[in-house]
C-alpha cells in the first residue's frame, strides 16, 4: 500500500466531465493532507447539475492545486463552479488555455441561461479564468509538496500534458494528446528515451481505432466536398469550435488555392468558431512557425481570406438556410447538441443533393452519434424545439482527428514506463482494447466514475485466482522451434499452416491472438527445401509452398 489515493470524479469510462483528484496521505492519516485536481469539466450532452462531475465527493478534501490542459468545456466548463467550492485552489493552465476558456466559458454561461439551468454567470466565467496563473511549456513550478511541468499535448492551441512530483511519487497525466501534427498545432512533445514514472493517467477515446492517414483522409474530404457541390448540393460542416473549425477552415482554403474547390463557392462560419478565430490570431505568437510568420509578414487573418464569410446575425443565417446555392457551412457545435449547426442540419438533412460531413468525435448518445446510425428515410429530432427531420443528405465521417489512436498512444505512452497506468476519457470499448495491449507490461486500471483507490495497489483482475484449466494436461514443449509450411493459395492469400498436434496446444482464438501480440512468429522463407523439413538445399518443394519456422 501507498500513501497516494486516486479518485475519479467523472470522465473516466466517458468522454465529457472530466476531473480525477490525487490526494496525499501522511502519517497514516484516512484524510490527504493535500489533493490535486486534474481537469474540471462538464459532459456535453446534459444540461445543468447533470452535466457536472461529482463535484460534492469533494467534500472535507483539501483542494490545493487545480490543473486544466486545455480549454475545451469538457475539461475546464466547471471552472467557475470549482472556483465557488474551493477559492483557494491554485489553478494553472498555459496561457492560450487562458484566454481560449474565457471565451467558451462565456459562451457556456449564456448557453445556459437559455436552457434555464445555468451553472454560472457570464461574469462568474470571466472572473474564474482571470483567476487562472500561466505556466508555460517547459517551466516546472513548485509548490511544496508537488512540482509540476507542462508539456506541449498536440490537441488545440495550448493543449497540456502534465509531470507531477508528489511527494515521492511521479505522475503523468495526458490530458487529450495528438501525436500528429495539425495546421493550428504541432504533435505532442515527445522527451527523448524514457522517463519512468510511478503512474499514469491517460485518455483512451481512440484506444480501440487505428486511424487512416490524415493526408489521405484529408484528400478523401476534399473530394467528398468537391463532389456535392459538382450536383449542385451544399456541404454542413458540424464542428467543434475550438481547434477542429480553424483546421477544417485551412484546409479547405487550401483545397481552393490547389484548385481541387471552386474560389467562388461561399464558406460560411457561424457560432463561437467566429471568436475563437479571432482569438487564433490574436495568439499566433502559439501557432505553428508557417502560420505565425504569415501572420505577422502579412497582417491578414488566414483563416478569413475570400471565399470566407463570418455569419453576424440571426437575419443572415435565416438568409443562408433558406438559399439553396452551393456553399460550406462550418458551425458549432461538433456533434449538433447546441449551437447553430443544428438549425442548418435540421434544413439541409432534407436535401438529396446536399451533405452533412463529420469531421471529429461523436458520441454515440449526441445527436450526430444518432444520426450516424441513420440512413435516408429514417428521421430524427433536432434542437431545443426537437424538430423532427427526415434524412435524405448524403452522411460521412472523416476521421480528422485531434486524439492519438490506439498505436499512437501506446507510442507515447512507451516513453514513460510506469507501475500503474490509468486508463480514462474513453468507452469501455477502447478502454478494453488498450488494457489488453498494456497489461503484460504493468499494472493497468479502468477505473469508473466514483472509485477511490491506491493506484500503486494491485487491482482485482491481478489479484483474483486463476481460472481452472479446462484443457486437461498440459502440453510438454519440447523445443521452441516448431517448422510449419507456408501455403500460397489461388485466391492470392497466404496462410501459415502447422502440424496438427502444434494446433491442439492454442485452441480458442483468444490465446493465439496473445501469442502473436506478445511474441511475433518469425518467418523465414527459403528458396528450396520440402514441406515435410526434412530436406536440405537440394530437396524439391512442393507447388505453392515453402517452409517456414
Amino acid at each position: 500500500m501507498s500513501d497516494l489515493i486516486f479518485r475519479a470524479l467523472g470522465g473516466a469510462s466517458e468522454v465529457g466531465a472530466s476531473c480525477y483528484y490525487l490526494g496525499l496521505l501522511k502519517n497514516g492519516a484516512a484524510t490527504p493532507s493535500y489533493g490535486i485536481l486534474l481537469d474540471c469539466g462538464v459532459r456535453p450532452n446534459a444540461i445543468g447539475e447533470a452535466s457536472l462531475p461529482a463535484l460534492s465527493c469533494l467534500e472535507g478534501l483539501p483542494v490545493d492545486l487545480v490543473l486544466v490542459t486545455h480549454a475545451h468545456l469538457d475539461h475546464c466548463g466547471a471552472l467557475p463552479v470549482i472556483r465557488k467550492l474551493v477559492p483557494g485552489a491554485r489553478v494553472f493552465a498555459t496561457e492560450p488555455t487562458i484566454e481560449l476558456a474565457k471565451l467558451m466559458l462565456q459562451d457556456a454561461a449564456k448557453v445556459g441561461e437559455q436552457e434555464g439551468a445555468p451553472l454560472f454567470s457570464p461574469g462568474e466565467a470571466m472572473e474564474a479564468a482571470a483567476s487562472v496563473q500561466s505556466l508555460p511549456f517547459g517551466q516546472t513550478i513548485d509548490m511544496g509538496q508537488a512540482t509540476v511541468t507542462a508539456w506541449p499535448a498536440g490537441h488545440i492551441l495550448g493543449a497540456a500534458y502534465y509531470e507531477i512530483e508528489f511527494g515521492p511519487y511521479r505522475i503523468l497525466y495526458t490530458g487529450d494528446i495528438s501525436i500528429t501534427s495539425q495546421h493550428t498545432v504541432g504533435s505532442a512533445a515527445m522527451p527523448p528515451g524514457t522517463n519512468p514514472v510511478d503512474v499514469v493517467v491517460s485518455e483512451s477515446t481512440y484506444g480501440n481505432i487505428l486511424l487512416p492517414s490524415r493526408k489521405e483522409e484529408v484528400r478523401a474530404f476534399v473530394l467528398a466536398v468537391q463532389s456535392v457541390i459538382a450536383r449542385g448540393g451544399r456541404v454542413l460542416i458540424p464542428s467543434f469550435a475550438l481547434g477542429r473549425a480553424q483546421e477544417i477552415i485551412l484546409i479547405l482554403l487550401g483545397a481552393i488555392t490547389s484548385r481541387d474547390l471552386p474560389p467562388t463557392v461561399p464558406i460560411y462560419l457561424d457560432g463561437l468558431v467566429r471568436g475563437v478565430t479571432e482569438a487564433y490570431v490574436r495568439l499566433s505568437d502559439f501557432l505553428p512557425e508557417k502560420l505565425a510568420n504569415f501572420i505577422r509578414n502579412s497582417r491578414q487573418n488566414p483563416f478569413l481570406r475570400d471565399p470566407v464569410r463570418v455569419v453576424s446575425s440571426q437575419a443572415e443565417r435565416l438568409e443562408i438556410i433558406r438559399d439553396r446555392r452551393p456553399s460550406v457551412i462550418v458551425a458549432s457545435s461538433g456533434m449538433l447538441t447546441g449551437g447553430v449547426s443544428p438549425m442548418y442540419a435540421a434544413e439541409i438533412l432534407r436535401e438529396e443533393e446536399s451533405a452533412v460531413f463529420f469531421v471529429g468525435y461523436q458520441d454515440e448518445e449526441s445527436p450526430g452519434g444518432r444520426i450516424l446510425e441513420l440512413g435516408p428515410g429514417d428521421s430524427i429530432r433536432l434542437g431545443q424545439q426537437g424538430i423532427e427531420v427526415e434524412i435524405a443528405a448524403s452522411i460521412e465521417q472523416y476521421k480528422l482527428s485531434a486524439h492519438a489512436d490506439s498505436a499512437g498512444l501506446q507510442n507515447f505512452l512507451s516513453r514513460f514506463p510506469s507501475h500503474s497506468i490509468l486508463l480514462v476519457h474513453g468507452d469501455n470499448a477502447a478502454r478494453d482494447n488498450l488494457f489488453s495491449a498494456m497489461k503484460t507490461d504493468r499494472v493497468v486500471w479502468k477505473p469508473k466514475n466514483g472509485d477511490v483507490f491506491d493506484p500503486l495497489s494491485a487491482p482485482a483482475w491481478l489479484t483474483a485466482p486463476a481460472a481452472p484449466d479446462q484443457r486437461g494436461e498440459p502440453v510438454k514443449v519440447e523445443s521452441r522451434k516448431v517448422q510449419g509450411t507456408v501455403e500460397c493459395r489461388p485466391d492470392g492469400s497466404v496462410a501459415v499452416v502447422y502440424p496438427p498436434e502444434v494446433k491442439e496446444m492454442f485452441e480458442g482464438i483468444t490465446a493465439v491472438r496473445t501469442v502473436l501480440r506478445r511474441s511475433p512468429v518469425k518467418l523465414r522463407i527459403e528458396g528450396a527445401a520440402n514441406p515435410a523439413g526434412d530436406g536440405g538445399e537440394d530437396g524439391e518443394e512442393e507447388p505453392g509452398k515453402m517452409p517456414a519456422e
